[in-house]
């Protein structure tokens, strides 16, 4: 690509002829969401939420006062295996490179392209190792593409549109509004919409309390399956989303429901944005639901993909923050919150700057006993049956040779880039976000936001 760019010796019109290229084949690119991932249910309730219970979810979001950075979503659980193989020892300061895939026949030349000058590797959660993010499938992509709106900016500029803040709770019960929500009529009414016909009984998973500082957004994603014997507390997320797209592990798939719902105070969602978008058609663009205040939706958002719109775009400017560093929300009192960098004040925001969602999920069973049976499962699945049979199937389509020969480094790339089919922009002329790349983003100067 930069051998392309430079061809003229006039890098600004080489990059536009690339530019033009690139954008005249575009629908070459595109991808189809698997079927078995469309044509879901979609539920919007416009008063999920009352004043009272706004109210309360705001104190309790007060008295937790800390809102890590959603990447660090580990420290509320723990997961058995933080990679699939690929891990190496930890470099100076924390620090790891990105070890250059080779001898892969992927189909995408872009992809192949990215995956040689990204760096994924990060440090696992006892900074020790270097692995493969939790969730490098939606990264990967939004670094790619600039997300839903095809920006076209540089990593650390992407990176802090994504790193949100959240707290991650698996009881429910521990907590009086959230107890009274997941118990309250709209919540479950909701939910039942969703859930299958023969699967009305509802298992609690979690509860989350996510904040979005102006400028931030939610990238294309499946939250996190679950499968009889597999779960985010055994394997990487990433991994759970490449089951769960490849369609190969059907029949060990859980439906659940998340049940979304805002309690912001402000409702003006054409000035504020952050609406919540979602693809239920293999081909077609998003459908639309406002963030409005109070209001909530319930969607399987392990079997449909969803996203979430820029809050306060053009009125924000996001302050820098490094992948790596140690990110938190952190409430001072009097309405004010700090934003901190390795515990350093980077930024301060009022209560009403913030856009604030509360995330329930729960499980979909047959009956009780179903649930409890879950729950006392423990033939847990393991890596190497999933790898092999994720494996036969690369091998059975001609995509790799021999898929146990590969490092593992190269084989969890091939395995994103050949099942995790998350839609490109669906406005942009130019799908690809070429500033992400250190080594020709200079040339694209000119196109670079």
């Amino acid at each position: 690509l930069h051998n392309m760019v430079s061809l003229t010796g006039r890098p600004a019109f080489g990059a536009l002829v690339l530019f033009g290229a690139i954008a005249l084949v575009r629908d070459k690119f595109m991808v189809k969401i698997p079927a078995h991932l469309t044509n879901h249910t979609a539920y919007f309730e416009e008063n999920m939420l009352t004043q009272d219970q706004m109210k309360k979810l705001l104190s309790l979001s007060k008295r937790l006062k800390s809102f890590p950075v959603n990447r660090d979503d580990t420290k509320f659980y723990k997961a058995a295996r933080e990679h699939i193989g690929e891990a190496e020892p930890i470099g100076p300061n924390n620090t790891c490179r990105h070890m250059s895939v080779t001898g892969i026949c992927v189909f995408r030349l872009f992809t192949i392209f990215f995956s040689h000058h990204f760096r994924y590797m990060v440090p696992d959660s006892t900074k020790t190792k270097c692995v493969l993010p939790g969730r490098i499938d939606v990264a990967k992509h939004f670094f790619m593409t600039g997300g839903i709106m095809g920006l076209k900016e540089s990593v650390p500029a992407l990176s802090a549109r994504i790193l949100s803040f959240g707290r991650y709770m698996f009881n429910y019960s521990e907590y009086a509004i959230a107890d009274e929500l997941f118990n309250g009529k709209k919540f479950r009414d909701a939910a039942r919409k969703v859930c299958p016909a023969e699967k009305q009984y509802l298992d609690p998973v979690q509860f989350n309390l996510i904040l979005q500082i102006p400028g931030q957004t939610v990238p294309l994603h499946l939250d996190a399956p679950y499968f009889w014997g597999a779960s985010r507390f055994q394997f990487p997320q990433w991994l759970l989303a490449v089951m769960a797209f490849s369609g190969l592990f059907k029949d060990r798939f859980i439906d659940q429901v998340q049940v979304v719902a805002y309690y912001h105070e402000w409702n003006d969602t054409s000035a504020e944005g952050g609406s919540f978008k979602y693809w239920n058609h293999e081909t077609s663009g998003p459908q639309v639901i406002p963030a409005m205040s109070a209001a909530g939706s319930a969607i399987d958002g392990s079997k449909v993909v969803h996203a979430g719109d820029i809050y306060r775009y053009k009125s924000s400017t996001l302050p820098p923050m490094r992948r790596t560093a140690s990110l938190e929300l952190q409430f001072q009192g009097n309405e004010s919150w700090d934003l901190l960098s390795d515990s350093e004040k980077i930024a301060s925001y009022e209560t009403s700057d913030l856009r604030w969602t509360i995330v329930f999920r729960a499980r979909c069973f047959e009956d009780a006993e179903t649930a409890q049976r879950y729950h006392e499962n423990k033939d847990y699945m393991t890596l190497e049956a999933i790898l092999d049979v994720l494996g036969k199937d690369l091998e059975e389509r001609h995509i790799v040779k021999n898929a146990s020969s590969l490092s593992r480094l190269d084989l969890a790339l091939v395995l994103l880039d050949t099942y995790i089919a998350y839609p490109y922009p669906p406005a942009a002329v130019m799908p690809f976000n070429l500033c992400a790349l250190p080594s020709i983003a200079n040339l694209f100067k000119y196109f670079c936001q």
